[in-house]
Formats: C-alpha cells, structure tokens, sequence
C-alpha cells in the first residue's frame, strides 16, 4: 500500500477553513503552544506581507488526521539590494505513526514545486535534529548553523547564576505582550524611518524590510512583547525574556545606515540594557550579519546552539546561495512563532 493509498496528500487552499482545526492540531502535537490558536494561524499562513503560505498536508483518509505537513512561508530576500521571492520554512512533522513511508519527501518536493509555480528562487529553514537529515537527503545545503551571540551586563549576578544553576539558564521564556517593562519605549508605529536606516548591505542574502512587513512580523498577532529601543541614529526591535532568573534583552533587528560608526551601536546596547533592565543581551545572526564585527569588539560572546541553517536553490540561474558567510539573517527570520 502507498502513502496515496491510505493518505489524502494536498495543498492547503488558504480559503478552505475547514482543514485549519486539524491542521492546527498537528501543529500542537509538535510544540506549537495550544494558547496561539487558529488566529495564529491565520496570521502567520495566511495573512503574510508577501501572500499565503504553501502548505502541503497528507490526512488520514479513515479518521481525517493530519499525518503530516510540510509548510513555507512567502519570504522576501534582497540580493544586492535586489527583490527575490523566496520561501522560509513554517512547519515540517510527519506524525509518529505515518513516519518511516516516504511521507516527508513526498510533503516537502510538492512544496518545493508549489513555491516555484508562485515564483520563488531560493528556499532556507531552520531544521531542528530530527528533520535536518531528510532535508540533506534532499539536497538541501547544510550553512553550519547559526551564531548566538550573548553579551553579560551584570557580569557578578550572571556569573553567581552560571555557578549556581548553569542548567536552568538554558531554558528561555519571553515575556508576554501585556508584560509591564519599567523604562521600555513603548511598541513603534512608524517604521519608515527604520527602512530608510538599513543599509542595502551589498553582495548579501539580507531579510528585506518594509513597513508593512515589520507591522506584520511584530505586532499583526503579537504572541510576545516587542519594544524599540532607539539612539543615535540607531534603533533596534528588542524582545525582553527571563534566562532562568536572569533577565534578557534579545535584539531581533538593528537598523543602521551605513555611514554610522560602530561606536553608535555599542551605545545603543548600552541604552537597551538600562531601559530594558537586562541582565544579558542576546543576538542571533548568520555570519555574514554586517552587525557580526560588532558583537565581536562589544563584549558579546559566541556561546553554543543547536539552530541549524539550510539553504535550497529552486532556480538554475539564481544567485549564489551555499556560501555562510553571503547571508544576514537575524532574530527576526530565525524565531518566527
């Protein structure tokens, strides 16, 4: 018996409602937290800046369960400052039962396919362990993962919580939106100004930012709370969250225009951590993140993860993608519940 036999294997047609719940729950077998619910998921499938998510799906055909999915998200890169549509993974399960028959490479090749006939070049995820194996089998590029840079403020209070509980401090919790953060700039309205900061970072795979993505990604369905911290010329998207006992200040976005000097960051930081009373700051980037010379030389440390970073060409003639260190992906790709 093949998996068509005993599995009803489809594209998701984002006005069809009616296979959300069961989608939904799958979802929420495999770590998506019950409390997001279906509007959730309407935000992050549906409602995206640059159109609907490719979602590929198999279901039981005896009981309706969802036996599998394999997501992207519509995603917009710049290359050289350039547009390129690309997909970003938004979900990869194959249920327990239904695994060991092909499921998840027939799930990801359609949509693989899908994303090509909506016109994307590129694809890249983040695979977790378990997945990361089927993406390679795939033909998937392995980019050697993602750097978390972390940086002390309080140095004593994190040293005593390093020595005391080192294993709690690896567990993250971020703060809720109705979180109350004393001396916190309230959540941005007016992105234009940020746009106009960033540079076109040249000969990059680089997020691209607009104002209606920004809106989108941060506040169209906020599941944390998001602030901007801004100084200098320099502002950054910050999310506040307890290290353990610790609190952390986590640095989703940085905007700065070319032309400002490295030192106008550093302050910036400094500025983050008093308002946000932070114990640790934390960013995540790609290598090639122009801001990565920077953490270098301002006291943040490169400390281990396990946030793995594949890349997919869909297109024989799209630019160079296999290179780490022609990428500058943040926070904000890299954690998108």
């Amino acid at each position: 018996m093949t998996v068509r036999d005993e599995l009803a294997v489809g594209l998701w047609d984002p006005g069809d409602e009616s296979v959300v719940p069961q989608i939904m729950e799958g979802l929420v077998a495999v770590g998506v937290p019950e409390r997001f619910g279906i509007g959730w998921f309407y935000w992050k499938f549906r409602d995206g800046p640059w159109g609907p998510a490719v979602v590929a799906y198999a279901r039981d055909r005896s009981d309706g369960r969802i036996a599998g999915v394999t997501a992207f998200g519509m995603w917009r890169l710049l290359h050289d400052g350039a547009p390129v549509l690309a997909g970003i993974s938004f979900a990869t399960f194959v249920h327990p039962e239904f695994q060991k028959r092909g499921l998840f490479t027939e799930l990801t090749r359609l949509a693989q396919e899908e994303a090509l006939r909506r016109g994307a070049r590129v694809l890249f995820n983040f695979p977790n362990q378990s997945s990361r194996h089927g993406f390679l089998r795939l033909g998937w590029q392995d980019m050697h993962g993602i750097e978390t840079w972390v940086k002390p403020v309080r140095l004593v209070r994190v040293l005593s919580r390093v020595v005391t509980g080192p294993r709690s401090l690896k567990a993250v919790v971020a703060d809720p939106p109705d979180a109350a953060i004393h001396g916190a700039v309230p959540p941005f309205d007016d992105f234009s100004s940020l746009i106009e900061a960033r540079t076109s970072w040249a000969g990059l795979w680089a997020g691209e930012r607009t104002p209606s993505m920004l809106r989108w990604r941060f506040f169209g369905h906020p599941r944390y709370r998001y602030l901007h911290v801004e100084g200098d010329g320099v502002t950054a998207l910050v999310r506040t969250a307890s290290r353990g006992s610790l609190r952390e200040a986590q640095i989703m976005d940085v905007f700065f225009p070319p032309e400002r000097p490295a030192a106008a960051i550093r302050r910036l930081f400094r500025t983050i951590a008093e308002r946000c009373e932070a114990d640790t700051l934390a960013v995540m980037v790609t290598r090639g993140h122009p801001l990565r010379p920077i953490l270098k030389t301002s006291g943040f440390l490169p400390v281990p993860n396990r946030v793995n970073f594949f890349t997919y060409p869909l297109v024989k003639d799209c630019p160079p993608v296999g290179d780490q260190v022609n990428w500058a992906l943040s926070f904000s790709e890299i954690h998108m519940m």
